[in-house]
């Protein structure tokens, strides 16, 4: 094994591989405002069930998100709320590729 292929490489890919899709992005967008229901993320996110809870559980399982059951409804939030430091990060490098392709549109 390479010493690139360590386990904690494999980790971090495996966690940018589960933030790697539009709808999963937008969960956990939602779930920075707190914790919420299956229902509510359906609505606010105009998904269907078997597609939400599919992508709810590839965060789930990459220990991004949390739930919990409360008599029929599934409630999920953050298990790790620092995730959108990661969040900030990627927006400077968007804002960072956006001036810099500004300046490139002005030489041409």
């Amino acid at each position: 094994m390479a010493k690139w292929e360590n386990k904690a490489n494999q980790e971090r890919a495996a966690i940018f591989k589960a933030l790697g899709h539009t709808l999963r992005l937008a969960i956990l967008d939602e779930l920075q405002n707190g914790e919420c229901c299956v229902q509510d993320l359906m609505e606010k996110l105009d998904c269907e069930q078997s597609n939400l809870s599919r992508h709810l559980a590839v965060l789930k399982q990459t220990g991004i998100i949390d739930c919990r059951k409360d008599g029929l409804y599934v409630y999920y939030s953050l298990a790790i709320p620092c995730i959108s430091n990661i969040f900030k990060c990627v927006n400077q490098v968007i804002a960072k590729r956006i001036e810099a392709n500004q300046e490139i549109s002005k030489q041409l």
